[in-house]
């Protein structure tokens, strides 16, 4: 009897959104693993299989955003704001937009200000960008200074 509910409760733990995989690779709390070579362009909003030779905006301590086009990581570098989630947007469908495209959960970045290493989680501090995409801060602090300047993160 004890070992049947166990099971039932292991298993009612993971519906609800315990530790899951995609092969091999853990993503923690929250939906299943996302992929982590796709993206949508947060300027013209297209898909994005992400290779080597992706236009992308990179940031100071190795962050990068993609984009489906030069022009489009062009237009990204002159406002960055325009394309930052507002706050009537909506984010994607789930489970996208809790995890982001790509999804970076359980990989370590650093922070665009301090450099700090983070693990990347479900709680990790970020600008949501449209269509998905996120850049990723060690704390609120950073984030703050990011919303006054942005460019000053671009590498």
């Amino acid at each position: 009897m004890f070992r049947t509910s166990l099971l039932g409760v292991l298993a009612t733990v993971v519906a609800l959104g315990g530790a899951s995989t995609a092969g091999d690779r853990e993503c923690g709390m929250g939906p299943p693993c996302g992929p982590m070579d796709r993206a949508i362009c947060p300027v013209e909003g297209i898909n994005i299989n992400i290779t080597a030779s992706t236009p992308a905006v990179d940031f100071v301590n190795g962050q990068k955003l993609y984009f489906g086009s030069a022009a489009a990581a062009t237009a990204y570098r002159e406002s960055p704001k325009s394309f930052w989630l507002a706050p009537f947007d909506v984010p994607l469908a789930m489970p996208d937009g809790a995890r982001g495209l790509p999804d970076l959960r359980n990989t370590t970045l650093r922070c665009p200000n301090s450099g700090e290493a983070m693990l990347i989680s479900m709680a990790s501090v970020r600008i949501q960008h449209k269509h998905g995409q996120n850049l990723f801060f060690c704390c609120y602090g950073c984030i703050a200074m990011a919303w006054h300047d942005p460019k000053a993160f671009f590498a």
